[in-house]
C-alpha cells in the first residue's frame, strides 16, 4: 500500500512531482534545451523551460491555462482517497507552450522526449521513465537519455484541433493502491 500526499497541499506548494504525478520531458532542439511538463492526478500543470537541468524559466499562468487537461479523478483537489484503483490523465499541450522556439505546427516535428512517472514522497517512493536511464540515482534532468520521437497528427486530427489551435496530444495511465 502507498500512502499519498494531500493533493491540495500539493497544489498550494506547487510540487506536483511529490504527488502521484507524471511528467513529460521534450527538446524540440536536438537536447540542447527542453521543456519540463508536470501533472499531478487531477491534471493540474506545472512546467518550464530548462537551459540545463533545473535552471530555466517556469511558465506564465496564461500558458499553464492554455494546456488541456482531463483526469479520471475530475479536477477538484480531495484530501485523499484510499484503496486499489487507476486514473488517467489526457492532456493536450498547444505549440505556444514551447515560448522559446517559434513552433506553429506539430505537423513532421521531430521531438527528443522521455515521459515520467513519480511520488517523490509517497511512502513508498517510485520513479518510472519510458526510454531507460543509466545514472546511480533518480534523476530525469538527463536529456542525453530522451530519445527521438516523429509527430505524427495524421491519425489524431479529432484530437488535435481546437480552436484553429495546434496541440500535442498525449495520455498517462496509472494503477496504484493508496491509503492516506
Amino acid at each position: 500500500m502507498q500512502q499519498r500526499k494531500e493533493v491540495i497541499i500539493t497544489i498550494k506548494k506547487m510540487l506536483l512531482y511529490t504527488d502521484s504525478c507524471v511528467e513529460f520531458f521534450v527538446s524540440p532542439d536536438d537536447r540542447q534545451t527542453y521543456y519540463n511538463f508536470e501533472f499531478n492526478c487531477i491534471g493540474t500543470p506545472l512546467m518550464r523551460h530548462n537551459v540545463r537541468p533545473h535552471e530555466g524559466l517556469r511558465a506564465t499562468p496564461g500558458l499553464l491555462d492554455a494546456i488541456l487537461t482531463r483526469s479520471s479523478l475530475g479536477n477538484q483537489p480531495f484530501e485523499c482517497m484510499e484503496g486499489d484503483f487507476a486514473w488517467q490523465l489526457t492532456v493536450a499541450i498547444p505549440c505556444a507552450c514551447f515560448f522559446a522556439h517559434p513552433l506553429r505546427d506539430w505537423r513532421g516535428q521531430t521531438l527528443w522526449a522521455n515521459c515520467y512517472k513519480c511520488g517523490d514522497e509517497l511512502s513508498e517512493p517510485h520513479y518510472l521513465s519510458l526510454f531507460p536511464i543509466h545514472a546511480s540515482k533518480p534523476n530525469f534532468h538527463l536529456p542525453e537519455f530522451f530519445q527521438e520521437l516523429k509527430v505524427d497528427i495524421s491519425r489524431n486530427k479529432q484530437h488535435i484541433c481546437r480552436n484553429k489551435k495546434q496541440f500535442l496530444p498525449l495520455q498517462a495511465f496509472n494503477r496504484y493502491k493508496y491509503m492516506c
